[in-house]
């Protein structure tokens, strides 16, 4: 999909952007395994770690079937399907 224009726009269509200062995995992680229903976001944006993405949180994305869109140079985008 096709982000729309303008930046409100476009906050509305990510659904979850994260960035912890390096404790994604630790938040991130644990927040999807025990998330229900709608409380599981569709996107998700999140902050690369410098050897790539946080292991817990891509052991989390593939366990919930998120697969990776796209990377920015310091972001990863997701996408649950």
């Amino acid at each position: 999909p096709t982000p729309p224009d303008g930046p409100w726009l476009l906050l509305m269509w990510l659904r979850l952007k994260i960035d912890v200062e390096g404790f994604e995995g630790v938040v991130l992680a644990p927040f999807l395994m025990a998330a229900k229903g709608d409380m599981i976001p569709k996107r998700i944006v999140i902050e690369r770690a410098a050897a790539g993405d946080y292991p817990a949180c891509t052991a989390a994305f593939e366990k919930l079937g998120y697969q990776l869109t796209g990377r920015t140079r310091s972001n990863s985008l997701y996408l649950r399907g």
